[in-house]
């Protein structure tokens, strides 16, 4: 089942880079939740199902003029999925671009996510998937 898992880590990830917020929310659990990295550190925000999950979309593209997660790594932790990223972005109306590596790690069950938190370093995703400092840098 676990490289189920990430087929539907990616399935979402990949609906969300092209802007397909439905697709991207398909795979998940209609009570599952996602903590984004920013949002979940200074307000302690929880997004919890697909409407709030659809409505975080939409308050991150109030922001940005483009969001998207490239060079993504899937790494398949059983229950659980690593994704390391570079989420690049550009402000709406700044247009300045960032590049940021990061990381999310999803928890999967019954064949949907339940829960998905983003993390603002790959470092701390592998720490936060309970991988050590020598797993960071092996081959996925």
């Amino acid at each position: 089942m676990s490289q189920e898992n990430v087929e539907i880590a990616r399935k979402s990830l990949e609906a969300f880079r092209r802007g397909e917020f439905d697709l991207a929310t398909e795979p998940w659990d209609p009570a599952g939740e996602w903590i984004p990295a920013m949002a979940g550190a200074v307000e302690d925000k929880i997004y919890r199902g697909h409407a709030d999950l659809r409505r975080y979309f939409e308050e991150l593209f109030e922001s940005f003029s483009e969001v998207r997660p490239d060079d993504m790594e899937f790494r398949d932790l059983g229950n659980r999925v690593l994704v390391l990223y570079t989420l690049s972005v550009r402000g709406r109306d700044s247009g300045v671009a960032i590049n940021q590596p990061g990381g999310i790690v999803y928890e999967m069950r019954g064949g949907k996510i339940v829960q998905g938190r983003s993390y603002l370093s790959p470092d701390e995703a592998f720490d936060a998937a309970g991988l050590s400092e020598q797993d960071a840098h092996a081959d996925p």
